[in-house]
């Protein structure tokens, strides 16, 4: 995430970036984990992968937060076919922890929230074997990462390299200051 904080620093933002143990931890446990972390002020949050995740719960359960906006890269809201296929690797379940198992798990499409953006990365390769439905970002599909987002914008970036994208930090400052992504050509 430090390639798109020092973007958007540029931009004019004050970030921080809040950090979990999300190789010890399964996702309940890191919503909860950065919801202690979050100010007691206005706020928005922008989650990678898991961190999409977690930015779009704490947003749906703001309970006295004060989030405004919250933005996902390449979140699997429907889960991952890739996480299905690889989570019995052991490189994955180090990589990934306990959260493996809930990402798995997540095949309901969420309530569509009025204040999340999605950013979905298109630059996944043609991976036989890996059940990941097109278009994706190598490791997330498009329609996993849009769902339960009430505004998306695709990008043909891999999904680790989405933080570190320049087009990514101009869709994210763009969500964040005016709540949409810019039409296309704009």
């Amino acid at each position: 995430m430090l390639p798109l904080d020092w973007r958007l620093r540029r931009r004019g933002w004050r970030t921080t970036r809040i950090g979990y143990a999300s190789t010890r931890m399964g996702l309940a446990q890191s919503i909860e984990a950065v919801r202690a972390e979050i100010p007691a002020t206005p706020c928005h949050l922008i989650g990678h992968s898991l961190g999409g995740l977690i930015t779009a719960a704490l947003i749906r359960d703001r309970q006295d937060l004060q989030i405004v906006r919250a933005v996902q890269l390449g979140s699997p809201n429907l889960g991952s076919a890739l996480a299905v296929r690889a989570h019995g690797l052991a490189p994955v379940r180090w990589a990934c922890g306990p959260a493996i198992q809930d990402i798995q798990a997540l095949t309901d499409a969420p309530e569509v929230h009025h204040d999340i953006g999605a950013i979905a990365g298109t630059g996944g390769w043609a991976l036989p074997g890996t059940g990941l439905e097109r278009p994706h970002d190598g490791a997330v599909s498009v329609r996993s990462a849009s769902a339960g987002a009430n505004h998306c914008a695709l990008v043909p970036v891999l999904h680790t390299l989405l933080p570190a994208s320049a087009a990514v930090a101009r869709l994210a400052d763009s969500f964040l200051a005016e709540g949409a992504f810019p039409k296309e050509g704009a």
